[in-house]
């Protein structure tokens, strides 16, 4: 492993200015990528009403030109895909393979497809969330302010994380899980570096999106009373549910996803059969069309046979992986929220046939069950306590959703079951990657207390070859690194290399960290 010879107080005075610069700019990257986020939320919520109003007509004639609408829709919306491929889906992968060096995401084109095509596809009923493109369009405003500032690319792959998580704070009203996200998903480890700039782009983008729709939460499910100790027994129900629920839940969105491409080559295509298929439910089986939020809301009001309720998750489950594995705009993060209510709900009913549970404890059941489903799909179990302790304001039922997360994320790793966000990234990656150069960059990243790292010599390090050690950050003091130099836990660490090596480099920390 190569090191630099760079002086000591020059790179102690480039750090210092590097973090004083980063956080100035995330200010302004929160404001610009909240703005657009909020944006794209307030027309969805419009989007959700024309489509309440569309398909509440029953005339004939105007279920024709509601029909041709659609196929409009979907043809204008497949249009817009093939300009921009990279515009389809979450976008949650795209992100990941824009700070690996993988893609390169056109912030323009996308903007547009992300927003017109999701627009669209809630109007045709599809079931489909707001959290993902919320985050890719943070991260596609943020590429665009960096290029007009002409940022290094270390520090463009900063504010495009600080985007992606002022896009999430801005759709969920959650800026604490917005920036654990980006770090537990996306860069798979938790680094001050990072987690600052984040943290602030989402505060701002936060209180863009409050000082619209208010203070309270997207998605916020009250719990009136703690989880008893008694019912304690149910949270291993619980966990189990989630996670296999979970697993069928992404086991059918990669199944379908794969035979949609089969048989439906084209986005064109896959788009026409999705909006059109979309339509049909709307009008036939309404429950399980957009994102979930209201039909959840829509049961805690006036609750559901068991019966009807196992039916309704299920369809809720196949539809929404039907609806993404078309390519068409739009996330899974919501759903999969709406998803985990409904199993939370379904444990609590099932119980209930068999012991006396107090009526109120419902919703407890539902968070819990949000909380497990959340981790079974995204296999981010901070995140997915955070965001909902977020969602519901108090820390009652803090034990109660750790046991349960944690169950879940040990289930679905037993069954082998991939982070959904990855399994979608590595298939995107063949299709999508950029034609890689040899421009420089540089990597910053932070040595954990049980790293594999801790206490080995520079000279050991495996990087690529084009990797070189710049400098160690420890306890305050900048280190010019040496061959034997030995790392420690909670040093800071910047690598200079190639900028095709950025994802096997990655990959390498990863592994090593045990993150």
């Amino acid at each position: 492993m190569k090191t630099s010879p760079f002086k000591t107080n020059k790179l102690q005075t480039e750090v210092a200015k590097s973090h004083a610069l980063s956080i100035i700019e995330a200010i302004a990257v929160g404001a610009l990528a909240g703005f657009f986020a909020v944006l794209y939320r307030y027309l969805l919520g419009y989007a959700s009403q024309w489509h309440t109003w569309l398909f509440s007509q029953n005339h004939l004639s105007f279920i024709a030109i509601t029909i041709i609408t659609v196929i409009l829709m979907a043809w204008v919306t497949g249009y817009l895909l093939k300009r921009s491929p990279l515009s389809g889906g979450s976008g949650i992968p795209q992100v990941t393979g824009e700070l690996l060096g993988q893609f390169n995401m056109p912030v323009l084109s996308l903007l547009l497809s992300k927003f017109v095509g999701g627009l669209f596809a809630i109007i045709s009923g599809m079931s489909l969330g707001r959290e993902g493109p919320s985050i890719q369009i943070g991260a596609a405003v943020a590429k665009g302010y960096s290029k007009k500032r002409q940022t290094s690319p270390e520090d463009t792959r900063l504010l495009i994380t600080a985007g992606a998580a002022a896009g999430l704070a801005a759709a969920f009203n959650a800026p604490i899980a917005a920036s654990l996200f980006v770090l537990e998903e996306i860069h798979k480890s938790i680094s001050s570096f990072i987690l600052i700039p984040a943290l602030i782009s989402a505060i701002l983008a936060d209180l863009i999106s409050k000082s619209l729709f208010g203070l309270q939460p997207s998605f916020a499910l009250k719990t009136p009373k703690s989880f008893p100790l008694k019912l304690y027994f149910a949270l291993i129900l619980l966990g189990i549910a989630s996670a296999l629920i979970g697993y069928c839940f992404s086991k059918s969105l990669l199944a379908l996803q794969t035979t949609m491409q089969k048989f439906f080559p084209k986005i064109i295509h896959r788009v026409m059969v999705g909006f059109l298929l979309a339509a049909l439910v709307s009008y036939g089986f309404s429950w399980i069309t957009g994102s979930g939020h209201e039909l959840v809301f829509d049961f805690i009001a006036q609750p559901f046979s068991l019966k009807l309720l196992l039916i309704i998750l299920f369809a809720k489950i196949f539809f929404t992986a039907f609806c993404y594995s078309t390519g068409v705009p739009g996330g899974i993060f919501l759903p999969t929220l709406a998803i985990g209510c409904l199993s939370g709900a379904s444990v609590f009913m099932l119980i209930q046939l068999f012991l006396p549970i107090d009526s109120a404890l419902l919703t407890n059941f539902m968070v819990l069950g949000m909380v497990g489903v959340l981790t079974a799909v995204v296999r981010s179990p901070l995140t997915s306590i955070i965001l909902v302790v977020e969602m519901v304001g108090n820390l009652n039922n803090l034990l109660p959703l750790a046991i349960v997360a944690a169950l879940a994320y040990v289930i679905c790793e037993r069954l082998g079951l991939a982070p959904i966000y990855e399994s979608l990234y590595e298939r995107m990656q063949d299709k999508a990657a950029t034609k890689l150069t040899k421009k420089k960059i540089s990597l910053t990243y932070q040595v954990s207390v049980l790293s594999q790292f801790n206490q080995l010599a520079v000279k050991d390090l495996a990087f690529p070859p084009s990797a070189l050690l710049l400098n160690i950050e420890r306890k305050g003091q900048s280190i010019t690194p040496h061959g034997d130099t030995t790392l420690q836990a909670l040093d800071t660490v910047k690598v200079l290399l190639d900028e095709d090596d950025l994802a096997t480099s990655k990959k390498y920390i990863h592994s090593m960290n045990k993150d």
